[in-house]
């Protein structure tokens, strides 16, 4: 059966940066609803539209296609006292209530002791920085 419109469809899948280091892998299959519902990034979808099971598919994704540039004024220098939990590590994350005390709209992993990233987690890594 091909990949078509209003089909679920179940994937495995492997992130890789640019320098072709894996940076994710699935532990599971995930499966999404295709058709343009905005289960996956649209330029995966397309490239997986008309597929058929078994098929291995390879997809180039700039920073437009996925979610943006990464942005330094999206970090931020806090105190380790503001953070919810004790002995902050990097690569925690934290989200909504749990950021009261530092600031509500900001959402994101701890890229560095005392430094929380907005930037989506992928893009950050322990030294702080993209």
């Amino acid at each position: 059966m091909k990949i078509s419109m209003n089909t679920v469809v179940t994937i495995d899948f492997e992130l890789k940066d640019s320098a072709g280091q894996t940076l994710e892998k699935s532990n599971e299959p995930i499966s999404y609803l295709h058709g343009g519902f905005d289960n996956i990034f649209p330029k995966i979808e397309e490239s997986l539209h008309g597929k058929d099971k078994g098929d291995v598919v390879e997809v180039s994704l700039e920073p437009k296609d996925a979610f943006g540039d990464y942005d330094e004024s999206l970090v931020s220098i806090e105190s380790e006292d503001k953070f919810p939990e004790k002995n902050v590590k990097v690569g925690m994350q934290f989200e909504g209530e749990e950021l009261l005390k530092i600031e509500l709209s900001r959402q994101g992993p701890i890229i560095g002791v005392g430094m929380l990233g907005i930037n989506f987690p992928t893009f950050c890594n322990g030294s702080g920085e993209g």
